[in-house]
């Protein structure tokens, strides 16, 4: 169905391929993963595989017939069905209105068919959780009748069980309509239920063998029952072994107390979101969060950071923004004049750690990240401010926009903020309104983004938080005790993010031991097998 033809890709300006010469044919009616450690080219492997760049050398074949043949979008548009990590739906419209946007026949039953009930399909999609936005996007995908699925990180926003429900769904996709289905993952549990298991590794696509490691025993047992004079070895190498694991075990067990005490400063994390299914949120659908009920936690013993993030618009006074053919030609006469020169604000006291930064979708690429200590300063994408001649260092004015929904206090501030870095990043998915377009995004300062809505840090309405812990703290005991207070009332959801605290266990001298035991186990496979 769709292949690889000696596919060789390099990125602009770099001579050295991050894959060279890979072949393969993917088959509908299976789940594939395609995993590989970050940097390996994966997501780039997916544009070439949807169309969205090609390859220097080789060929993306359908049915055996170049894409390029009858042109990229076309290709796009009949063969691929795209389903991204976050979403890519249109925030003022409602599911059934998102899945019509492909195909303007599409029936709600289809949205009923992924979990979700008459009241959800109706109301904008902000109001829904996350796990709610990616069954919308997957039935999008489905609606278009395409028969190649590609998901990116389909479940790297999602809680473990709803990332469960979203495999089960990609897997019936796969079976019961005879999908092809191509998933890139850094997750283990996707690449565990797929059926084919793809490797990005030395610049070659290797499918990875499950059945090694049967065979390898297999071939062991057959030795042992043809050889018994060797047996006694065999037995006294497994004593050993065994001995070896029990002493590990003890020795973890006896550093458990040093690793706790080194571990300290290594933070575990957890979010706190409006819950969508009783919270709509502000009227354009961002989240409500009290700034004080954030600081009630984040002055909490235990908790050593926090990241909070204020969702908003604003104008560009004196200077354009970026306007794409498809975005003028959706852009009605009221809104041409109300948003002409609106920007989307992300308010944060740390970028770095603001999602798109963290997932790899903005990447800083001139000036210095944004702080806590900062006022008056902004992140700018590059295109936005190669269009209006702009550096680091410049100065531009930001102003409320009377028009947004959420200036509820008809606020009418002019801010001027400096342009404190660039970023760059692309949307991988075609948009309806300028708005939604990466380069007319600001990442600006928390002052500035609540100045523009009549606010104060203090006072300011936000979008979430992400609170940080130190390594040895219980992030479950955490969470429930702060459920049990007030402020974590039903609109208000608490979600684990990650605790980096079990990554690190197994240091020490009973690590050591464990690695020990594994390469006797390897060297003894490799000597009698």
């Amino acid at each position: 169905m769709l292949e690889l033809k000696d596919v060789t890709y390099s990125y602009q300006n770099k001579s050295e391929a991050i894959f060279s010469k890979v072949n393969y044919r993917f088959e509908k009616g299976k789940f594939y993963s395609i995993i590989g450690q970050s940097g390996a080219g994966k997501t780039t492997l997916l544009s070439l595989l949807a169309g969205l760049d090609y390859p220097k050398k080789g060929q993306v074949l359908f049915n055996g017939e170049n894409i390029k043949k009858k042109s990229s979008s076309y290709h796009r548009r009949h063969h691929v069905a795209l389903v991204f990590q976050n979403y890519n739906l249109i925030d003022y419209l409602t599911p059934l209105e998102n899945v019509r946007l492909v195909n303007k026949n599409a029936d709600k039953k289809i949205l009923s068919e992924l979990g979700l009930d008459e009241k959800q399909i109706n109301r904008n999609v902000l109001q829904l959780s996350g796990g709610q936005q990616q069954r919308v996007a997957i039935a999008r995908a489905l609606v278009s009748e395409a028969p190649i699925i590609l998901a990116d990180e389909p479940t790297g926003n999602l809680d473990d069980e709803t990332a469960k429900d979203i495999i089960a769904i990609l897997k019936r996709m796969a079976l019961d309509r005879q999908k092809c289905v191509i998933v890139v993952t850094h997750s283990k549990e996707v690449a565990q239920a797929s059926d084919v298991v793809l490797e990005l590794k030395k610049k070659q696509l290797i499918e990875k063998k499950n059945k090694e490691r049967t065979l390898m025993f297999r071939n062991a047992f057959a030795y042992i029952t043809r050889k018994w004079s060797k047996s006694l070895l065999l037995l006294t190498i497994i004593l050993l072994m065994s001995t070896l694991s029990l002493l590990g075990l003890a020795m973890r067990s006896a550093t458990q107390e040093a690793a706790s005490k080194s571990l300290g400063a290594i933070t575990n994390s957890f979010s706190m979101q409006i819950n969508r299914n009783t919270n709509p949120g502000t009227p354009r659908g961002a989240g409500n969060l009290k700034g004080e009920d954030i600081k009630k936690i984040s002055e909490t013993k235990g908790i050593v950071s926090t990241i909070k993030r204020i969702n908003g618009i604003g104008d560009l006074l004196d200077y354009e923004i970026i306007e794409t053919e498809q975005t003028l030609q959706n852009q009605s006469p009221e809104r041409a004049k109300n948003f002409k020169s609106t920007l989307m604000l992300t308010g944060v006291n740390d970028s770095s750690k603001e999602d798109k930064f963290v997932s790899g979708a903005y990447k800083l690429v001139e000036g210095e990240h944004l702080t806590d200590k900062d006022h008056n300063q902004i992140l700018m994408h590059e295109g936005l401010a190669k269009k209006n001649g702009l550096n680091v260092g410049d100065k531009v004015k930001l102003k409320s926009n009377l028009y947004d929904a959420d200036n509820e206090k008809r606020a009418d501030e002019t801010v001027e903020v400096t342009i404190k870095g660039l970023f760059s990043g692309q949307n991988q998915a075609a948009v309806t309104y300028a708005q939604e377009l990466y380069e007319n995004t600001l990442i600006t300062d928390l002052d500035t983004a609540a100045k523009l809505y009549g606010n104060t840090v203090e006072t300011a309405t936000y979008e979430d938080a992400t609170f940080f812990a130190k390594g040895d703290q219980n992030i479950d005991s955490l969470i429930a005790r702060f459920k049990s207070w007030t402020l974590i009332g039903p609109s208000t959801i608490l979600l684990r993010v990650h605790q980096t605290t079990l990554l690190y266990r197994n240091l020490f001298l009973g690590c050591i031991v464990w690695q020990i035991v594994c390469l006797l186990e390897v060297s003894f496979l490799q000597v009698y097998c």
